[in-house]
């Protein structure tokens, strides 16, 4: 197997120092610093999560006892308009279902699970755009499994393509060159 290019981006770290390069791996998108806390709202509001969960989207009254408040918080309830308008809308969308043809078994396994949990391709993308439309945009990542060919022919490869989504929360910086995205920083959740 022939030696991969290096990497332009760790190339570029690893001549820092480091605190220069700290300050590299956590810089953001000065439009996600903008936007970020609009998104996570917008999603909570999708989902009926945080602070509409716990009452902490709640304000307090000029003259309310903090007893009073937090009692406020505990009994507030959320009517989930916003879950529901999405949903209708993604169904409408949705509502004509697609028709894909293949003769390749192969992918007609993979269209049955795109992302590795048994989710089927048109389900993925409508959970994709119900997101979307709750938050602005919604990333999509196609990867492959990291198992190493068995042979040097394509039918030698044993690695698995999936897709995952990310919201736009996780995706905190991005460069573009001439109205394309050339590269994007993810935050991906730390391991359980």
């Amino acid at each position: 197997m022939a030696d991969l290019p290096p990497n332009p981006i760790t190339a570029r770290l690893s001549g820092l120092g480091e605190e220069d390069r700290l300050k590299a791996l956590k810089h953001t998108h000065p439009l996600w610093d903008q936007y970020h806390e609009g998104w996570e709202i917008f999603l909570d509001a999708f989902d009926g999560t945080g602070g509409f969960l716990n009452g902490a989207y709640l304000w307090r009254y000029p003259r309310e006892e903090l007893t009073e408040f937090a009692e406020r918080q505990a009994t507030a309830r959320y009517h989930n308009y916003t879950e529901a308008l999405i949903d209708l809308y993604v169904r409408k969308v949705f509502s004509q279902g697609v028709d894909r043809q293949t003769s390749d078994e192969g992918l007609q396994d993979w269209w049955a699970d795109v992302d590795g949990s048994g989710t089927g391709l048109t389900d993925f993308l409508r959970e994709a755009a119900a997101q979307a439309l709750a938050s602005s945009h919604v990333g999509i990542l196609a990867d492959k499994t990291p198992d190493v060919p068995v042979g040097p022919s394509r039918a030698d490869d044993r690695g698995r393509v999936f897709l995952t989504r990310y919201l736009p929360t996780a995706l905190v910086d991005w460069r573009q060159a001439r109205e394309r995205l050339r590269a994007v920083k993810l935050r991906e959740a730390p391991p359980d």
